[in-house]
């Protein structure tokens, strides 16, 4: 039986299970263009396919969830169906006198791209809509399909070569002279420019696909459809980050020229495509042009919910069909409960069931200090305030009694407001990660539980293909390999908790699994990048869990990093390693889901080789905190690394990452700066 968590990228399953989610819903009812960015794993071709009309239809699950439909998609993937050659038509469709004046070259370049791309969507389309008919989805008649395509061909697409009998004339052949034309055009780029000139007919860019939508709109009648108004076309280009810089603005530009019933849908990196710049000039693309959708910025709840739908989906459709009304929800969304299979533990939960399975040093001043914060908040605190503690669970309050303990005592001796009620109870939720951490160290626990729905949703860092790494090590541990699918029926029908130990287990096996995965790259700057991963891994952890006795009451989840690229730039330079190399690491450790930027809102849109990027703050992916012990939330503080240091940590390395952690949190902690940084009191800003 094939695990149902795995595998976990989309373009290797042969029948990927989509959901159409609350994001993807927007999008479908957007007005303006929608670009969707995020890192590898985050969910962006999964949106894009599930508003795809072909993929849509031929998926019944996903059709059920979508209803009538009210726009037609059209899906394109850049780095499988668009050739990065098309550039060098610039070398044979251009006259050799003008080559070198960039003013003259740039439109004509423009405009072969556009060419190119809109007859290349064109095709796709005109393929969709011929394969739906088939099919059954589109219920136009045989003279309808005629006219259209005739009329196409007239009025826009003149310049393909007429068939000698038109009798049968129809969309599909149609779409043959079309991939037939773009076949020979493409060929004629890398002849002689009078042959390539001969075989190239120009057109206005924007013009074939507006020209083409409006004609194929009367065909788009069938069941699927919502017949209460002409449906909007959803141009969905993922893999956009695959253009070069300059044919991300024609793109733009080709976005922008773009009106009418016509909506582009982009997915790109985060960070590698330049969602402002165009070739027109004097103007960009504003937040009136299009709305720009973030997905590692995504609410944590509503990536809880992606999870949990995500997660019944492949479960209910990994069973046979006979089986599925053996299930006790016999609903693909709600068949599975991953909250109540994975648990919904507190953190004082964990550290309760820690605390009762075992005998350590530290469980005796754990509970007292629970059972000091219980007395405390029952006596300061008014009864209506109380419930904000939920201080009748059956768990204690240990992340309260660690956190009450470093507050100052003056503030113990007063009673508390409804006011200091509410920043008291703000603060320890912000040091939940910290508690859990310093309750783990208390009890002398060698590898920390991290477990339960909050925190392996949290690991997985808003990444969908994080989180089914590691569900599928959790399943894996649960289900023992068999080829009875009744043990998928009771892995999904069952309530209970699965064992934290198994989940345990399962959670660093795929922190683990993370950290070889980038070892196992063959890009050439993969050195570079576990150098960086493990000494961050080791300084997160460090600045998270070990302070001077001075600095113990201050902030403690460190662990973004600002470092000023400008300065390191100049001295990689120095070292006479190659131009660009230290933007290639960062941005390959980025694209590849190992660190996280997290610099001020607008970043996203800048291009990191651009001198205006001067700094960039980083951290590392929430999913290595197993295995290097920090926090589970991520860090709040931002620490500044001196330039110098990180470049020699990634190119002269005289230490080894561990060994260069460990200096440069002594000089973090050292630093008058920084300590001027912590509280005196861990509580006193918000008792202002």
């Amino acid at each position: 039986m094939q695990n149902p968590f795995g595998p976990n990228r989309i373009e290797y399953e042969s029948r990927p299970i989509l959901w159409f989610s609350q994001k993807s819903a927007l999008i479908s009812a957007a007005a303006k263009p929608v670009f969707v960015a995020g890192t590898r794993g985050s969910g962006k071709t999964s949106i894009l396919r599930s508003l795809s009309t072909v993929h849509i239809l031929e998926d019944k699950s996903l059709a059920d969830q979508v209803g009538k439909l009210g726009w037609y998609g059209v899906f394109f993937q850049l780095n499988e169906t668009f050739s990065p050659l098309i550039d060098n038509a610039v070398l044979n469709l251009i006259p050799e006198h003008i080559r070198f004046d960039t003013a003259a070259v740039i439109p004509r370049q423009f405009v072969i791209f556009s060419h190119y791309l809109e007859l290349k969507i064109v095709e796709r389309l005109l393929d969709s809509i011929g394969q739906l008919r088939r099919d059954g989805h589109l219920k136009y008649r045989a003279s309808e399909d005629r006219d259209v395509a005739l009329a196409l061909h007239r009025e826009v697409l003149h310049f393909i070569p007429q068939p000698a009998r038109l009798d049968f004339f129809s969309i599909d052949e149609l779409r043959g002279g079309v991939t037939r034309y773009v076949d020979e055009c493409f060929n004629a780029f890398f002849f002689a420019a009078d042959a390539g000139a001969a075989g190239f007919r120009a057109t206005d860019p924007g013009a074939i696909i507006n020209k083409v939508a409006t004609a194929i709109t009367p065909l788009l009648n069938g069941p699927s459809f919502a017949g209460d108004r002409a449906p909007f076309f959803k141009i969905l280009i993922d893999d956009c980050e695959a253009l070069t810089p300059l044919q991300q603005q024609f793109l733009n530009t080709l976005v922008r020229k773009t009106r009418g019933n016509v909506k582009w849908v982009l997915a790109y990196i985060g960070g590698l495509y330049d969602t402002i710049r165009t070739i027109i000039p004097g103007q960009s693309l504003s937040n009136a042009d299009r709305d720009v959708e973030n997905l590692d910025s995504v609410d944590p709840r509503e990536f809880a919910t992606l999870c949990e739908n995500v997660s019944s989906l492949r479960l209910y459709y990994a069973l046979p069909d006979h089986l599925r009304s053996d299930l006790k929800r016999n609903d693909a969304l709600s068949a599975f409960s991953l909250k109540s299979r994975l648990g919904r533990l507190s953190v004082n939960d964990i550290i309760e069931r820690v605390i009762i399975s075992g005998h350590s040093e530290g469980r005796e001043e754990l509970v007292a200090l629970a059972d000091a914060a219980r007395e405390f908040l029952s006596v300061n605190l008014r009864t209506v305030d109380q419930q904000q503690f939920l201080l009748d669970r059956k768990a204690r309050p240990y992340a309260e009694g660690l956190a009450l303990a470093l507050m100052n005592p003056e503030i113990k001796r007063r009673p508390m407001s409804k006011a200091d009620a509410s920043n008291l109870k703000r603060s320890i939720a912000r040091k939940q990660g910290w508690a859990f951490l310093k309750a783990c160290q208390m009890l002398g626990l060698h590898d920390y539980p991290y477990v339960g729905h909050q925190i392996i949703t949290s690991l997985s860092d808003v990444c969908i293909r994080d989180f089914l790494d590691i569900m599928g090590e959790i399943f894996r541990r649960s289900v023992p390999n068999s080829s009875d699918p009744r043990k998928l029926v009771e892995f999904i029908n069952s309530d209970l908790q699965i064992h934290l130990e198994q989940q345990r287990q399962a959670v660093n096996a795929a922190s683990q699994r993370k950290l070889d995965g980038l070892q196992a790259l063959s890009h050439p700057y993969e050195e570079e990048s576990v150098r960086m991963v493990r000494a961050l891994g080791y300084l997160t952890a460090r600045l998270q869990t070990e302070f001077a006795e001075e600095n113990a009451l201050g902030t403690t989840e460190r662990g973004i990093f600002r470092v000023d690229l400008n300065e390191m730039r100049s001295l990689v330079n120095r070292l006479e390693q190659p131009s660009g190399k230290l933007d290639e690491v960062l941005r390959r450790a980025e694209r590849d889901g190992f660190i996280r930027e997290v610099s001020a809102a607008g970043n996203l849109e800048v291009d990191r080789a651009d001198p205006a990027s001067k700094e960039m703050m980083i951290r590392l992916h929430r999913r290595f905190a197993p295995y290097f012990g920090f926090s589970y939330r991520g860090p709040y503080e931002i620490n500044t690394i001196p330039a110098a240091r990180m470049v020699d940590l990634l190119f002269t390395r005289h230490r080894l990452p561990e060994d260069w952690a460990d200096s440069v949190f002594k000089e973090l902690v050292a630093r008058p700066a920084l300590k001027t940084e912590f509280q005196h009191s861990l509580f006193e800003n918000d008792l202002e």
